[in-house]
């Protein structure tokens, strides 16, 4: 199945293969990194939490996972995303464990 959507999305987007894909993606880990232990530069007075439940790859298997995610409102209006985290589901621990 994994060479079916490798080669779906290849088809779709220009030919891009796993491998391809595999070597774009590798710095996207720092970038997350520096993103989630940046500083905050403004103020925020009104704060949005969600989650989206995923579907990622873990040692090869698909499992089910939840995106959680702090967004700032700036005075003005404009929104920050302000933090993200992975956590095993939608429950009070990862809520806790994410603020």
């Amino acid at each position: 199945m994994d060479m079916e959507v490798t080669q779906k999305v290849g088809a779709a987007s220009g030919g891009h293969t796993a491998t391809r894909t595999n070597y774009r993606c590798s710095g996207l880990d720092e970038m997350v990194g520096q993103f989630r232990n940046g500083p905050l530069d403004s103020h925020h007075p009104e704060l949005w939490l969600d989650a989206v439940s995923l579907k990622v790859r873990e040692n090869g298997h698909l499992v089910s996972t939840v995106l959680v995610v702090q967004i700032g409102v700036r005075g003005n209006g404009e929104r920050e995303a302000l933090g993200l985290d992975l956590g095993p589901s939608e429950n009070g621990a990862s809520w806790l464990a994410f603020l």
